[in-house]
């Protein structure tokens, strides 16, 4: 029993860290903007999708962004499934 919490504790810190470009980008620690405005949906589009519509000091896009970061997301989500699945099953380790 201990062992699958273990396990279990194990993927969702994996995910966490697996999505923490996305969360990074989304999310900036020094915004202050709080969550739901337009900013915040502008940057979840971008760091989603990529691509703004933001122009900033005759540069396309958001200083420093390097691109989409949907994978990171989408492995980050596959832990979490993977957790999920480990804690609720009942199959010997």
């Amino acid at each position: 029993m201990r062992l699958r919490g273990a396990i279990v504790l194990l993927l969702v810190v994996a995910a966490f860290f697996a999505a923490g470009p996305w969360l990074g980008c989304v999310a900036p620690p020094l915004s202050g903007a709080p969550l739901g405005t337009m900013f915040n949906t502008v940057l979840l589009r971008a760091c989603t999708y990529g691509g703004t519509e933001f122009s900033t000091g005759g540069q396309q896009g958001f200083p420093g962004f390097t691109g989409p970061y949907w994978g990171n997301l989408l492995v980050g989500i596959a832990y979490l499934v993977v957790a999920v699945f480990v804690a609720r099953t009942k199959r010997a380790l």
